[in-house]
């Protein structure tokens, strides 16, 4: 509406909110948060928060808020996901988008974090920009080329952007523990990539017994 107008007070209770993404293998939405409780607030004039939280299908519970300016059409805003059971529910959610890597993730099992913050700019030369933050916890991973399982597994990764400028992973392989760290990563378009150089600027691993 005219950003001269003032905005009612909205208040959500209840409520559902789905994410489609178009062109997946399922019918199956990507991200559904239900139990939604949310307000919009105009207050300064021009200036609407909002804040909410709800539970979504697959990934637990969540926290989000965000500021939206109504004369330039700024947003920025965050998302909080802070207990998140990684398993089979959730690997086969992301099988309909991104097979190649579901089928990498298939016997992972943990807890993960997610906090990402969101920025929208339509005047800038980037309008959008993004900054996500994982987290997985009392992890184990179980592949077919892995000469044992791995086991608590503590791993974070941060990606700005579309690259991640650092990721971290610590684990056990029976009596070994392996301590990797990768730096400058570029995800590719397809999974395995043609060439991991392309993909990855920096590689530290150091395994000890």
């Amino acid at each position: 509406g005219d950003p001269k107008e003032p905005l009612p007070a909205v208040v959500v209770q209840q409520g559902t909110l789905i994410r489609v993404e178009s062109g997946a293998s399922s019918d199956t939405p990507m991200l559904e948060i239900k139990d939604v409780a949310m307000t919009a607030l105009e207050d300064p004039p021009g200036v609407v928060t909002v804040a909410g939280t709800g539970r979504t299908d697959v990934a637990g519970p969540v926290r989000f808020n965000g500021i939206a300016q109504r004369g330039a059409g700024d947003f920025t805003g965050t998302i909080d996901a802070l207990d998140i059971p990684i398993g089979p529910e959730l690997v086969q959610r992301i099988a309909a988008f991104y097979p190649s890597a579901a089928d990498q993730m298939r016997y992972l099992r943990g807890l993960g974090k997610v906090q990402a913050s969101v920025a929208y700019h339509p005047a800038s030369a980037q309008p959008l920009t993004y900054d996500v933050v994982g987290r997985l916890s009392n992890g184990a991973l179980n592949h077919a080329r892995l000469p044992q399982p791995l086991e608590e597994i503590d791993a974070s990764v941060h990606c700005v952007n579309g690259v991640i400028p650092l990721a971290h992973l610590t684990a056990h392989a029976g009596a070994a523990t392996l301590d990797l760290t990768l730096k400058d990563v570029t995800p590719p378009a397809k999974m395995p990539p043609d060439d991991w150089y392309d993909v990855v600027g920096e590689v530290d691993l150091q395994v000890h017994h």
